[in-house]
């Protein structure tokens, strides 16, 4: 059935979201098909009064092209737009208009500064994302985009890195997954998620974020300030664009997301040297890499097509040169 006035067509495939789908199913959406849904009112016939947190909760506009912008001020009236981040476990790029191949590709580290500068100086604080396979180069792209943003803006640029959510040997030891470290199981994901949501909308105070040390391979909290006049948050981990649950929920908290390209060959002469460099016997680091990496740069690579922009690997190769590594 149609509720409400504006409509638009939205496809809602079966997926790991399970709240989502059910208040979909009982508003007489059809999951898995094309159904004409946009307006849901506050308090519909059958559905409980009060609709689940994710589908109430006020985000920031979508921007989507095409259709009509949301505020958080339009969500709290008697009905609201649904949006792709309103289902936060689906991709936006999955849902509205044509979805192309490939997203566009930044050729150069000129054109990289260019689009993040674009983000800073708007009314509302903005998150990038960098994401790629293990050893695309996310850490280094990230890092020489602050580096030079930060001589121009100071402190209205900041990096939070991702792998800060590692989940600590100790717990991982418990849950039997230490042989499966860097996996998506392995961190604390609605952590991150979290972190991120109180970056979009905390901005008087200093939020402090956690950081991963590679010499004790385990994280080390508070350890990166995001201070209030911080305007564009870099973000930067292996499964920002991951569909599943709490991965999805940071997912829906990022502006745009960029994936690195890297040479296969290349990526593994990385890999090896980061295992052989922290200490793993070369029989250890290559088992690892067959055991671990390879599985995490698959489920990587599988959802590469629902980033915003790709990053060549040329790009990744310059930023290398321009922070020494």
């Amino acid at each position: 059935m149609v509720l409400g006035r504006n409509k638009t067509n939205v496809t809602l495939d079966s997926g790991p979201c399970t709240e989502q789908r059910e208040v979909a199913r009982a508003a007489g959406m059809v999951v898995g098909s094309s159904v004409t849904f946009v307006l849901l009112p506050r308090d519909v016939p059958g559905l409980p009064a009060t609709s689940p947190a994710s589908l109430r909760r006020p985000r920031p506009p979508c921007d989507v092209p095409g259709l009509p912008a949301t505020s958080p001020a339009s969500r709290n009236s008697h009905e609201f737009l649904a949006t792709p981040r309103d289902f936060p476990c689906h991709s936006p790029r999955r849902h509205y208009g044509p979805v192309p191949e490939q997203p566009a590709t930044i050729r150069t580290f000129g054109e990289a500064m260019e689009r993040a500068r674009g983000l800073i100086g708007r009314t509302q604080r903005r998150i990038l994302g960098i994401t790629g396979v293990p050893a695309a180069g996310k850490s280094t792209l990230a890092e020489a985009l602050v580096a030079v943003l930060a001589q121009e803006y100071g402190r209205r640029v900041a990096h939070l890195p991702m792998d800060g959510f590692h989940l600590a040997d100790v717990e991982l030891a418990r849950l039997g997954r230490l042989d499966g470290k860097g996996a998506p199981d392995t961190f604390d994901t609605h952590g991150f998620a979290s972190l991120l949501e109180r970056v979009r909308t905390e901005q008087d105070v200093i939020i402090y974020a956690p950081a991963f040390e590679r010499e004790l391979e385990q994280p080390v909290a508070g350890a990166i300030p995001i201070h209030p006049e911080a305007e564009l948050i870099i973000t930067e981990g292996n499964y920002l664009l991951l569909d599943e649950p709490g991965w999805c929920r940071s997912r829906a908290a990022i502006d745009q997301v960029w994936y690195c390209e890297v040479d296969e060959t290349l990526r593994r002469q990385r890999l090896l040297a980061r295992h052989l460099r922290y200490g793993k016997e070369l029989a250890q680091a290559e088992a690892w890499i067959a055991a671990v990496d390879d599985p995490n740069a698959a489920a990587v690579a599988a959802v590469a097509a629902t980033a915003d922009l790709r990053v060549a690997a040329e790009v990744i190769t310059d930023a290398g040169r321009r922070t020494g590594r």
